[in-house]
């Protein structure tokens, strides 16, 4: 997986403090979408809604979606993911070591990395973090948006990498997913 095992490492290295976790379900039902295809994943037990403009690809997490006209992962990609994670001790994940694994991830794949000050956002009722990060890769100039999440004893990670010019695609493809995420168990 893109950012498999750093997370584990990173809270493995850092004494894991145990933190409570919300496991609230959403209070209202999201009414049928327009334009958008609906995905659900057994394993993950997750739910969400993404743009008919976006398609998946093949990849190795729950989901990696590209725009309508790209075949493969490349310049634009928002990706729904629940990390592997090495043996650890259940329930033992912080998310601010989440965060920061995935910030350090970031900064070892791109250049002159710049981050915006990570807020609290809920995913489907689940408190997570969202980062902002704009950095130089291979491709030129990247943004990256992604909100981490811990529930129970799994990390969730649905973020957006783009150049600028896809930038405001590239969100609003994110925001559709982690406005209809929807637990399923």
């Amino acid at each position: 997986m893109r950012q498999g095992t750093w997370i584990l490492a990173v809270a493995v290295a850092a004494g894991c403090a145990a933190q409570p976790v919300a496991t609230t379900r959403p209070t209202t039902t999201i009414a049928a979408m327009a334009g958008v295809t609906w995905f659900q994943d057994a394993t993950s037990q997750m739910r969400f809604a993404y743009p008919d403009s976006w398609h998946p690809v093949k990849d190795d997490t729950v989901l990696t979606l590209v725009p309508a006209g790209e075949s493969k992962i490349g310049m634009h990609t928002v990706v729904i993911d629940e990390p592997d994670l090495p043996p650890h001790f259940p329930g033992l994940i912080p998310l601010g070591l989440v965060e920061a694994g995935f910030v350090a991830d970031v900064q070892s794949r791109y250049k002159q990395v710049t981050l915006t000050p990570s807020t609290e956002r809920l995913l489907a009722g689940v408190k997570g973090r969202f980062v902002q990060a704009k950095g130089r890769g291979d491709l030129g100039e990247r943004v990256v948006v992604a909100l981490l999440c811990v529930r129970g004893d799994h990390v969730f990670l649905i973020d957006a990498e783009t150049d600028a010019a896809g930038a405001a695609a590239a969100r609003a493809a994110f925001e559709t997913v982690v406005s209809s995420m929807q637990w399923t168990d």
